[in-house]
């Protein structure tokens, strides 16, 4: 066995301390990844009412992974060059399994966007703060009071869906 040195006994703790901040940052990047866009509604003219009582556009995010996800200093937009054009506020988060309506209603506001969707369509994008793209929708038309969404059985297909009268989670699918 070799002897150790004093000079190696002072960087060897270093060392563990970086290599568990690399772990910790890691662990941390793959949790901000199970956050997506998992639904929106573009023109929502009767099917959920905001708090105001308002049929406002929404955004639907789902964390899909195992640990809640802080959203303080995310993007959301609907434009491609601005991918922050309407940020998270500090306090916002989402709980492993859970789904987050988001009112793309122009009220800039705790979970009210600055802008609205457009029925033609837009991208939507999910940023994280460091501006890492971790979702992203392209443009597509929506129907008035139809949404256009994740497929629950393969997450990587989309449809169009119909609202029925118990909303969330019974969606039916109309085109795929």
């Amino acid at each position: 066995m070799f002897p150790i040195t004093p000079c190696v006994r002072c960087i060897f703790p270093l060392y563990l301390k970086i290599l568990c901040l690399l772990l910790v940052s890691a662990v941390s990047l793959v949790s901000a990844n199970t956050v997506r866009i998992n639904e929106f509604m573009a023109s929502n003219g009767s099917t959920i009412a905001d708090g105001d009582g308002d049929f406002e556009d929404w955004i639907e995010l789902y964390n899909f992974g195992n640990s809640v996800v802080s959203l303080a200093g995310w993007g959301l937009s609907d434009s491609n060059s601005n991918p922050f054009k309407w940020v998270f506020s500090t306090g916002t988060s989402i709980a492993p399994g859970q789904y987050l309506i988001i009112w793309a209603s122009g009220k800039d506001r705790s979970t009210h966007t600055n802008f609205s969707i457009s029925a033609q369509g837009e991208p939507l994008t999910l940023s994280t703060p460091e501006g890492e793209v971790v979702d992203f929708v392209p443009a597509i038309a929506v129907p008035r009071d139809v949404s256009y969404g994740r497929v629950q059985a393969d997450p990587s297909s989309w449809a169009f869906f119909l609202p029925t009268d118990a909303w969330h989670g019974q969606c039916h699918p109309i085109q795929r």
